[in-house]
């Protein structure tokens, strides 16, 4: 198992631990996790490879059949924390694939 697999691993690993209660108010992810993962992932990557796992996983996350809870405030503080000074051409293809998901449904629930 190659280091981006572990990586593939971990994430879906916390993704399996935070839909396991979704009866819980308090379950799914928060704005904190977000930002840890963000920092740990795309601030901290060595290679776009780390990053993209991140990007993809959160695509997944963002599904409506994911049935992972993401409160939308949490969301769009994530949002203008992290891709407000979004540019295009310095990013990757997932990156893109990511910011284009968490602004439709951002703009579909406003």
């Amino acid at each position: 198992m190659d280091y981006i697999d572990q990586l593939e691993k971990i994430l879906d690993l916390i993704k399996y631990f935070v839909s396991f209660d979704t009866q819980d108010e308090n379950s799914g992810i928060s704005l904190e996790l977000l930002t840890d993962l963000w920092d740990s992932f795309v601030i901290k990557a060595f290679v776009t490879e780390e990053s993209d796992v991140f990007y993809k996983w959160f695509i997944e996350i963002l599904d409506p059949k994911s049935k992972i809870v993401i409160d939308i405030n949490d969301l769009i503080e994530f949002y203008t924390q992290k891709f407000e000074s979004f540019q295009g051409e310095l990013v990757s293809k997932e990156a893109f694939k990511c910011f284009k998901e968490m602004f439709c449904i951002i703009n579909e629930k406003q």
